[in-house]
């Protein structure tokens, strides 16, 4: 493979100066950097190998790995590469939070585990007790605890008073990712009902705090996607103009052809002249029709522009009217109450007048029937002796009657 790999660069490197590229803008390219070192090993140690030194640079060999990198060219040729590429430069913050939330988290629940599970480990200096001859309490707990990891005595431990799944915080650090990302591989795992509470919280923790960069990843992903279909919607418009401008200058260049041609035969060469001028027509014709075509979009474009200004000249007149119809409205719903109240004061007032008269009339029959002088008479004052503007009792009568 390093043969084929090298004869793959050489030939590279044999046509860099076609695309316009120099030798040295070949050499510092990334990829081919990364061509250079894999090759490279392969060679130095053939060299060497007779020398003590081959051993030392078997190292090298280990450089040959960089040839996986290879891989990324295939982006030039893979839109969906490209795509994720994209998503993933526009997503570095939202990556950064992610990393920053799993960082406080693998700390945070670490140190929690740890010392929670460490809380559970035996006294082993009170394993002392002798469970069958020459075998102590504490024998048989190191014993289980080799052998299965689970004690009848308590939590398996270390010298040091440490969990065995868990000897230290950092050694936690794999089992918090593990159940903070929701995988679970299950080779390690508290075995206290307290670290067990502690995983709980781990999971439901890390579903809360890695999915909203997730979303955010996500949601640039689908901007970057969207993107790239504007782009080739573009791609495609720029592409179709350019092969209708391409099909008017052919039908031109065909003209012109037609009519530099001579030919022996006059028919023929009045044929030609006369397609020339029929496919200068069809050129002529075909200018024409773009031309009207983009004046008609720019006169849909005006036509739009009027008509939105329209709506809003008519949407304003619409809110003025209606805000003065209200203002209009206002007073005369006062007037409206205050007629209203008027007249229910005027029709209260002629209840009582009616009333009075009643019991006038009353009286009057009443004095008629005892054969007595009605009180009218005997307090009726002459139309001599009344004040002038004054007004008696029997015109108050025929007033309210």
């Amino acid at each position: 493979f390093s043969v084929i790999f090298t004869l793959e660069y050489v030939l590279r490197l044999l046509v860099c100066d076609i695309p316009g590229k120099t030798l040295w803008q070949f050499l510092k390219s990334p990829m081919n950097v990364v061509d250079l070192c894999a090759i490279l090993p392969f060679y130095v140690t053939l060299m060497m190998s007779s020398t003590n030194a081959a051993k030392a640079l078997s190292v090298i060999r280990t450089i040959r790995l960089v040839r996986l990198f290879r891989i990324f060219k295939l982006g030039r040729y893979s839109a969906g590469l490209k795509l994720m590429m994209v998503a993933m430069s526009n997503s570095m913050q939202a990556l950064g939070i992610l990393i920053f939330f799993l960082s406080v988290g693998c700390v945070l629940f670490s140190s929690l585990l740890f010392h929670v599970e460490k809380l559970h480990c035996p006294d082993t200096s009170k394993l002392v007790a002798e469970v069958q001859p020459g075998v102590t309490e504490l024998d048989d707990y190191l014993a289980q605890c080799r052998l299965t990891r689970v004690s009848t005595y308590g939590l398996c431990c270390n010298a040091n008073g440490a969990p065995y799944d868990f000897p230290t915080v950092i050694s936690a650090f794999w089992w918090t990712i593990v159940t903070m990302t929701t995988v679970g591989f299950g080779d390690v795992l508290p075995r206290t009902d307290a670290g067990k509470v502690i995983g709980t919280i781990t999971m439901l923790s890390g579903i809360l705090l890695l999915a909203l960069p997730i979303a955010l990843i996500g949601a640039k992903f689908q901007e970057a996607y969207e993107a790239e279909l504007g782009e080739a919607s573009g791609r495609k418009s720029s592409a179709k103009a350019k092969m209708d401008s391409a099909d008017r200058d052919l039908l031109l260049m065909i003209s012109n052809r037609l009519r530099l041609m001579r030919f022996s035969d006059k028919a023929l060469s009045h044929l030609a002249r006369d397609l020339a001028k029929d496919f200068e027509a069809a050129y002529d014709v075909d200018a024409d029709i773009k031309m009207f075509e983009a004046a008609e979009r720019e006169l849909q474009i005006k036509a739009l522009d009027r008509y939105t200004v329209i709506l809003d000249s008519f949407q304003r007149l619409s809110d003025k009217a209606l805000l003065q119809r209200d203002e209009l409205s206002k007073p005369r719903l006062d007037k409206v109450e205050a007629y209203s109240r008027e007249s229910d004061r005027v029709v209260s007032s002629a209840g009582q007048g009616a009333e009075v008269a009643a019991s006038v009339v009353g009286a009057e029959g009443f004095f008629r029937k005892v054969q007595l002088p009605s009180p009218h008479s005997a307090f009726e004052v002459s139309p001599v002796s009344r004040l002038p503007g004054a007004v008696g009792s029997e015109d108050v009568v025929e007033e309210i009657l």
